[in-house]
């Protein structure tokens, strides 16, 4: 955590059981953080694209809270205006406190919400730091962030209060889990932690920065492969987005499905050869037609990114 600007003397933290888990702390800390400032009217906000577990955490946490979910752009980051329209109207009713989720990676195309961009938001609509706790749930992209050259490198105290972080994405009610195919019937989620000793051999392993370096020019290798065959293709961070390949093909690559769009996560853990394979079997699908028509979104992000 020293990357995010904490030592043993500004905060504390532990291994859970699970991204869940960690969520629901941190809304627990915010929201007893916030009551103990003599808040009544607190509003819960989270984006459209958050994990599944974010809802489930704030009914756990806070039940009697109201919330708002906010519309997210076609890159799944939180639009700024439609929270500027949800915190104007806010104040408007009373409400005297935020308890905000802010994401870093979302599960599906790793949105990432701009943290400074809300909390200068939040100050501008009456809301002092007293009276707002910003949770950032990095479940997906936490692992990697402090080694990203090109991330904004925020710290803890200055731009949000409390995080949670995945170590096995990176470092290896009921809802319907679309991604996954099941149904989440745990307080934890669909996955447990490990123990602190594991994870700091983990840690200690590689050369975490070359791995990064390495996941990416994977990342623009599936790029490019996948444009070369006409794909509607595009990406951010690890994430790659394309259309939706036959269910045998998914299902082979275990693909996260979401409608008629399909992510590639390019982890350590994947090879160039799987990459070649993968981008083979796409290539079968295109030829009999098995492919998914692009959607209105990964046309408008592909032909975006062709621009840069």
């Amino acid at each position: 955590m020293v990357p995010w600007g904490a030592n043993p003397g500004n905060c504390w933290g532990y291994i859970t059981t699970g991204g869940t888990e960690g969520v629901t702390k941190g809304f627990e800390l915010g929201y007893n953080r916030l009551r103990a400032r003599n808040h009544e009217h607190i509003l819960l906000v989270y984006s459209k694209a958050s994990h599944y577990c974010v809802p489930k955490a704030a009914n756990f946490v806070a039940g009697m809270c109201n919330k708002c979910s906010v519309d997210v752009s076609d890159t799944n980051s939180m639009k700024l205006g439609k929270l500027d329209d949800v915190l104007r109207s806010a104040k408007i009713l009373g409400v005297d406190a935020i308890l905000l989720c802010c994401t870093l990676g979302t599960t599906f195309f790793g949105g990432c919400d701009d943290i400074e961009g809300i909390r200068s938001l939040l100050i501008e609509n009456g809301y002092g730091p007293k009276s707002f706790y910003i949770h950032i749930d990095a479940a997906l992209h936490g692992g990697f962030w402090r080694d990203d050259r090109q991330t904004p490198k925020y710290q803890i105290g200055k731009h949000f209060d409390s995080i949670s972080i995945s170590g096995h994405k990176w470092y290896d009610s009921e809802s319907h889990i679309e991604y996954v195919e099941m149904v989440d019937r745990f307080i934890s989620g669909s996955r447990s932690g490990a123990s602190a000793v594991l994870w700091m051999a983990r840690l200690l392993q590689f050369d975490w920065q070359s791995e990064l370096d390495r996941c990416y020019a994977n990342r623009d290798y599936l790029v490019s492969e996948l444009s070369s065959l006409g794909l509607h293709v595009a990406s951010q961070y690890v994430n790659v987005l394309l259309p939706r390949p036959s269910e045998e093909v998914s299902k082979k690559w275990q693909l996260m499905c979401v409608g008629d769009e399909a992510q590639v996560l390019l982890l350590p853990h994947a090879a160039r050869h799987f990459l070649a394979e993968f981008v083979e079997d796409v290539k079968g699908d295109i030829e009999t037609n098995s492919m998914s028509f692009p959607t209105e979104r990964l046309i408008r992000l592909a032909e975006l990114q062709k621009e840069q």
